[in-house]
Parts: structure tokens; C-alpha cells; sequence
């Protein structure tokens, strides 16, 4: 059985089937793969369990490059990623929250209308643009709060100018305020 970090569940495995046939006679790169893995696996020896995690990784990517081609990813982080218009947006998102982004911004990085782009990044990730760009600067203001930095620091380095403003939004998303999520 195998479990993910729980930002890796929220973003990545939510994308997989349910069930996934990968056919390994068409990769043998994934064969070997998985082959050192369940040796690894089995070992006792010093940093097998290690070597074995790491293998694990590989064998996630090789499983989403072949669900890719196979065009059998749910809606989620990795089917739009695979598009290459949503991730152009995505990239920016993810680079530049800090920075005051908006719908028509993240349209003109997709090359794609506004309404369109809307559409297609709902289609994909079952989300609305903001709704995805205020979740992620949530995401980055709690990792920021973890390093025991202010919340006005926290709030200027998530893209707020107002710390009013980003403690309404984190209060909102998160359920309580910064300072006491803090704590």
C-alpha cells in the first residue's frame, strides 16, 4: 500500500484513474524501474528503504507520463499541466503570486480568451483561476507562518498590500486567522 504527502494527494494522485494499466512491455525503462524498486523494497540492506522511496518517485512519473499519452488523467493539477496553454498560466501562478495577477493576465500567459481560458481551467482543475491563485497564496502564507515569520511579512510576501485584506482571505480559506493558526 502505498501513501503520499498530503499536498501530493491534494494536487498530483487526485489526477490518476482509479486504475491504471501501464503496459511495461512498451517501457522498458519503467520495467527495470519497477524491478529495482521491489528488490529495494525487499532489502535490509542500509538505505535500501531510502533508494526505495526514491525509486517510488520514479515510477509515479513514469505511471503519469504513460497516463498522459494515454489520456486518462482526471481533472486535477497534472491534466493541466499536460495542457500546454493551462500550464503556461499555471507557471505563472506558481512564480509570480506574489505579484498582482488577475484573470486577464493569466488568459494572456494561456494565449487563449478570457472566457475560454476560464472554462478550460474549470474543465481541468475543478476550480475557478482566483479561486486556485487564492488557495495557492494560502498555501505559501501557512509555509511562511511555519518559519515563524510576521503576518505582515507573510501577507507583503503572498501578494497582499493590505494585511486587513489577507487576514479576511486567510480566515476564509483556512478557517481561523493567521496569528492563531500560528499557534
Amino acid at each position: 500500500m502505498l501513501s503520499f504527502s498530503e499536498a501530493f494527494s491534494r494536487t498530483v494522485a487526485r489526477s490518476f484513474p482509479a486504475h491504471a494499466v501501464v503496459p511495461l512491455a512498451q517501457s522498458s525503462s519503467f520495467l527495470h524501474a519497477a524491478q529495482a524498486f521491489f528488490d529495494e523494497a525487499a532489502s535490509l540492506a542500509p538505505g535500501s528503504r531510502h533508494l526505495a522511496h526514491r525509486l517510488c518517485d520514479l515510477l509515479m512519473c513514469y505511471t503519469a507520463k504513460a497516463l498522459t499519452e494515454q489520456h486518462q488523467l482526471k481533472p486535477g493539477l497534472l491534466a493541466a499541466m499536460s495542457d500546454a496553454r493551462i500550464s503556461a498560466a499555471l507557471t505563472s501562478i506558481h512564480t509570480k503570486f506574489e505579484q498582482a495577477l488577475d484573470i486577464d493576465s493569466l488568459a494572456a500567459d494561456a494565449c487563449m480568451s478570457r472566457s475560454r481560458f476560464v472554462a478550460r481551467f474549470r474543465e481541468l482543475l475543478e476550480t475557478s483561476p482566483h479561486q486556485y491563485l487564492l488557495h495557492h497564496r494560502m498555501d505559501m502564507a501557512r509555509q511562511l507562518l511555519r518559519k515563524g515569520l510576521p503576518v505582515k511579512t507573510v501577507a507583503e510576501r503572498v501578494g497582499y498590500a493590505s494585511l486587513s485584506a489577507f487576514v479576511r482571505q486567510f480566515k476564509a480559506v483556512v478557517g481561523q486567522s493567521p496569528g492563531a493558526w500560528a499557534k
